[in-house]
């Protein structure tokens, strides 16, 4: 399962002149594993379903569809389930 290739910035402000350089890169590691599984395919499929103007829908295989295109027809919205 490939994500798609998404750049993102990201400011970490943390207090390094206490940390040692593998707490350091041990915090960075469970940063990237935590985005990673929040972009991936399953949490968007999870948290997100599509309305369009007929009826409301969960469907993982629509999902993926817009999720790995990223275009929406007229008319069809893709909503947080939050």
């Amino acid at each position: 399962m490939k994500t798609p290739k998404r750049e993102r910035e990201l400011v970490l402000l943390s207090k390094t002149a206490l940390m040692s350089e593998k707490a350091l890169e041990k915090e960075l590691t469970s940063l990237e594993n935590l985005f990673l599984y929040a972009e991936s395919e399953i949490a968007f499929c999870q948290t997100h379903e599509l309305v369009t103007r007929n009826r409301i829908t969960s469907g993982k295989e629509r999902l993926k569809i817009i999720y790995y295109n990223h275009l929406l027809k007229p008319f069809w919205f893709l909503m947080n389930k939050n």
